[in-house]
This record gives structure tokens, sequence and C-alpha cells, in this order.
């Protein structure tokens, strides 16, 4: 054991830091850090020593062999030791695992990460596994909370826990879930944050307004495990950023008088808000949970939360031992659950062609949502596909497509949006997966369009891109 360590500290020197942050001083009982100049780290560490009780001169003197009368320089001998047990490292970086040095593509970090005692699993040991049912028996406050959180579905209530356990059990993987929380006020998003995901981030739960991720410095994005955003809203540019944040494992960080630089992130997101139309994450992002008001009425309400506050943190230490022993497999954590509030959500937001494409997927082929949509209109003759066949290969004409949205833009009230030309739907052909190639303008040779060249694409692409859907929404 080397002399600084004797005083449980431990000095590492940056290779990549300016002068004026140096060095780190890491204290190890107590797990903190700073960093210092070279000047600097000799007084600190001299009233360090002093302040657990230590006469560095006297424990100087003793060690080194040197008589009380003769002079000692204190900060020669305290500089040697330095550089004899200094351990040099590139610089310092964030990533939650235990270790205090960590190597990461060929650069050496000094890690800030500081593990809060919540997120180890060794103080939760438990003979056996603790189930769902036991959860609700002994955490009724947390699950009360819960279910008015997640619109009174236990089966919601289970992923979110799932996804709870697995950033608590696994904080070195990106979270790649958002749960959206809305819209009823005084369903205690707020008592979820501040008395379930403080307790148990610490320092590294993080809440901010969405609009601030419009912010030009995000450097409290660096060091964050779980992050809560708050009044969730549609904004286009907050929106794409927030997608970004959900799938990405790294950002350009941008502090105030630090140099840009790419840093990885980990943390675990969710959105707060009290609008029924939220941020639309798309189809493949998002879990989204329509909350209930905890009371009746606003005294109700206040009271209910307010004996929540109490009961919680009774309950938390029995809900960490269940959330550190669930079986977690990291990749099941990154699939959204899907509700049907995320439906109405997504629905919301969608324009008439995205609706129409929707309704045609509700199908085995496009013949027959064609053929749906006619009977809707009260036509009952044999109507015309505009199907033609060129060496083998079997077309449907574009204003088919284009007279069926119309007609399904007619009886879903949607009038506006009705089309005059086949330009007009292009959107639906990046919908159907259709490729350039698959388009063909095709000379008709008989009908009332005989002699007409038409816009065509090819079938059989459409219907296989149609029926892949199909059996999708089949089997969910």
């Amino acid at each position: 054991m080397g002399f600084l360590e004797g005083f449980n500290f431990k000095i590492f020197r940056l290779r990549d830091a300016k002068e004026m942050n140096e060095f780190v001083l890491y204290d190890i009982k107590n797990n903190k850090y700073n960093t210092y100049s070279q000047r600097r780290i000799l007084s600190v560490l001299k009233n360090e020593i002093y302040s657990k009780g230590y006469d560095i001169d006297e424990v100087l003197r003793k060690i080194n062999g040197i008589d009380k009368a003769a002079k000692i320089k204190v900060d020669l001998i305290l500089n040697r030791y330095i550089d004899e047990e200094l351990v040099l490292l590139d610089n310092i970086g964030f990533k939650p695992i235990k270790d205090k040095v960590f190597e990461e593509d060929g650069i050496s970090y000094f890690n800030t990460f500081c593990q809060p005692p919540t997120l180890d699993k060794f103080n939760y040991e438990i003979k056996k596994q603790i189930k769902f049912k036991d959860f609700k028996k002994n955490c009724k406050a947390i699950y009360k909370l819960l279910f008015n959180l997640h619109g009174k579905d236990d089966a919601a209530i289970e992923d979110s826990i799932y996804k709870l356990a697995d950033k608590i059990q696994n904080p070195h993987m990106k979270g790649g879930d958002c749960g959206v929380y809305y819209p009823a006020e005084g369903a205690g998003k707020g008592v979820y944050y501040k008395h379930i995901i403080c307790p148990i981030f610490g320092k590294y739960a993080k809440k901010v307004l969405m609009q601030k991720l419009d912010n030009d410095f995000n450097g409290y994005l660096k060091e964050c495990l779980y992050l809560v955003l708050e009044e969730g809203k549609r904004n286009k540019n907050l929106l794409e950023t927030l997608k970004e944040l959900i799938t990405e494992s790294e950002l350009l960080v941008n502090e105030k008088g630090k140099p840009q630089n790419m840093a990885r992130i980990y943390f675990k997101i969710d959105l707060f808000s009290n609008e029924m139309n939220p941020a639309d994450l798309g189809k493949r992002r998002g879990s989204y949970f329509q909350c209930h008001s905890l009371g009746k009425t606003k005294e109700e309400t206040q009271k209910i939360g307010s004996n929540l506050c109490l009961e919680i943190p009774k309950e938390l230490n029995y809900f960490l031992k269940y959330l550190h022993n669930l079986n977690i497999d990291h990749q099941k954590a990154l699939i959204p659950f899907n509700t049907l509030a995320k439906t109405q959500v997504n629905d919301l937001n969608k324009n008439a062609m995205e609706l129409f494409f929707d309704h045609i997927i509700q199908f085995p082929n496009i013949q027959n949502a064609f053929a749906d949509l006619y009977k809707r209109q009260n036509f009952h003759g044999n109507f015309d596909y505009g199907i033609n066949e060129i060496k083998e290969i079997m077309y449907i004409s574009k204003d088919s497509f284009k007279e069926a949205y119309n007609i399904f833009c007619q009886t879903e009230g949607l009038r506006n949006n009705i089309i005059r030309h086949n330009k007009d739907i292009v959107q639906l052909w990046a919908l159907l997966k259709v490729p350039v190639n698959a388009h063909r303008r095709i000379t008709i040779k008989d009908g009332s369009n005989a002699g007409r060249k038409l816009d065509h694409v090819e079938l059989d692409i459409i219907n296989q891109t149609i029926k892949e859907l199909y059996l999708e929404n089949e089997s969910n």
C-alpha cells in the first residue's frame, strides 16, 4: 500500500486535460473525486490529511526517518509521493460500471460514475424471487400509483417495471424505449419521479422541460441514467431530437466553456404530458399510457397524493428487491408496449394518405381493399381495377388508387384531402415499398381509355407488401 492510499486517496494524472484540471484526487472510502492543477492538489491534499486528524509533518518525519530538529520540506516530499503513486490516464469519462478506470476505443479514462447503493444488487439479495402478486400485496402505495399511471392495466405495469429493472440491473446499457404518460393532471407523475425514480438513481436522474431539448447546451444529458421530459408536446424539431435520444447511443455534447465532444449516453427516457395529443414517436417507438387522476376531485387527489408520498418510501426497499431480482433480457426491454393509447396518438398525427394505407393493409390484397371501398359507396356493379398484363407481369393503374383514395376520404369525412392527380399519391408508394423499377407507363389497347398512356405499378409487389402487413396485423 502506498503512502497516499494509506489515507484512502488515489491520484490520477490526465494526459488530455487542461493544466487546471490535470490531476484527479479520488477519495476511495467516500467514493468522491475532484480535479485540480498540480499546484492546487498539494494544498488540497495537505488539508484533507489534516482533516482526518493527522499531523502531516509528524507523519512524514516518522515514515522518512527525519529528525525532529531537522527542517522538513512537506511539499517536496508530497510531490515525490504523488509522482511515485499517480496513475497516468488519458482523460475523465462516464460509464455506469463499478470500475474507476476503464478503456474505450484505445483511450483510458478515470470513471466519474459513483454507484448509488440502490443500484448495487449486493444490497438487495434474496433467497426467493418476488412475484408480481407479492409486489402488489407488499407495495400497495407504489402499485396504486402505477395503476393510475398505466390506465389501470396490470400488463402495462409489469412491462414498465421490467424496463425499470433493466435500467437498474444494466445501467451500462442504453435504454431504447420511451414511456409516454398522458394526460390527466393529478395522476401522480410528479410523485413517481420524486419518490421512486430520484431515490433509486440519485443524481443520475434528471427532469427537464421537453422544450430544453432545443437549447444549444445539453451537458445535462452527459451523466444521466434516467431522463424525464415534462410538458411533452407536438413539435417537429423537438420530436426529431427526442427520437435521436431514444435510439442513438452517442450524442454530440455541447457544454458551456468546453469544446464539443461525442459522448456515450445510457439513459432511459420517460415523457410526461398533460395533452391528449402528446409527442408522436411513430409505430416502432414509445410505450403510451393514458393516465387516470388519483381522485375524483382536486381535494381528493391532493389527499391521496400526500398519502402516497408518505407510504412509498416505506415500500421502496421491498420494491428494489423485486427489481434487482427479476430475470431480465435487455433486448426484450427495448421493445415498446403496444396499447390502445399508442394507436390513438399515432392516428391523431397521421395524414389522410397514411390513414388510407392503414385501411388497405386490413385486407390480404389490394383488390379486396378496393372492393370494400366500392361497397361503402353502394356500388354493386362490376368495377375496373385497371389491371393490365405486359410480358406476363400484371400491372395495376395508378388511377384506381387515386379513385379508391378519394372514396376513402369521402366516407371517412376527409373531403378536404381529395386529390386530382396521381402525383399526389407519391407517399403511398413509399409506404407500400414500391421500388422505382416497378413503375411503368402502359398504352391501353381497349376500353374507354384505348390509346392513352397511363401510369401503372406492378401488382404482385403491391400485394406482397400488403399481405405481409396484413398477416403481421392478424398475428398481433
